[in-house]
């Protein structure tokens, strides 16, 4: 197998593993704290400059974290009292970025210092607000 093959190959498989474990950042990132973010995470502001690109993989790119991120959080609703999000089981990954991306510019000009929030609680927590889980009724 050529040394390019065998690099291609490990790279599309540690892929995989890298969105589970994303997945699972994710829904840390929804139970814990509030924390400054890893030199190595997607901010709001970096999230920010993929939604309003224009070229394509700047799309996908938006498109692809924010659905990762929201599916790592339905995964997790029930296992823990983290943030749970109650995104409707039909609605596609288009409008899910179009949710987050209509939120995310007025978001980032009203308050600036959340730039260098995590994304992953930027989008659980406009994802929150836009799709809240409904509270149980009183006896």
């Amino acid at each position: 197998m050529s040394d390019m093959r065998l690099r291609y190959r490990r790279a599309r498989g540690a892929r995989l593993p890298g969105l589970f474990l994303g997945s699972l950042g994710a829904l840390g990132a929804a139970a814990a704290p509030p924390a400054p973010p890893a030199l190595n995470t997607v901010t709001a502001a970096d999230l920010a400059q993929f939604c309003v690109g224009s070229d394509h993989v700047s799309q996908n790119v938006c498109r692809i974290y924010i659905l990762g991120v929201t599916q790592g959080v339905v995964l997790g609703n029930g296992r823990s009292t983290a943030a749970q999000l109650c995104v409707p089981a039909d609605i596609t990954a288009e409008s899910l970025e179009e949710t987050v991306k209509a939120r995310i510019e007025a978001q980032l000009r009203a308050h600036p210092a959340a730039a260098a929030e995590d994304g992953a609680r930027f989008i659980v927590a406009m994802l929150g607000k836009a799709y809240p889980c409904a509270k149980p009724a009183s006896p």
